[in-house]
């Protein structure tokens, strides 16, 4: 939804772009930085952006196939 020149936001987060990582928010591209910090240091280790599971996978009910049901995180580690 267009407001005047602005781009409104539903929850007027501004989209960050980290080392050409375009993020939803500041506080996401915030956590990034940490965990990325964290990763060098050795605290963590393979730290993935937007990994997802899987939680239901697809199936059939009474003749009708349902879709799989997805989670995306933002991080993973």
């Amino acid at each position: 939804m267009y407001l005047g020149t602005f781009l409104y936001m539903k929850y007027h987060n501004i989209k960050t772009i980290i080392d050409g990582i375009k993020f939803d928010s500041k506080l996401e591209a915030k956590r990034y930085l940490e965990l990325k910090f964290l990763e060098k240091k050795g605290i963590i280790k393979d730290l993935v952006l937007k990994p997802s599971y899987e939680l239901i996978p697809i199936f059939k009910k009474n003749n009708k196939t349902y879709r799989k049901t997805v989670y995306i995180a933002d991080f993973g580690y």
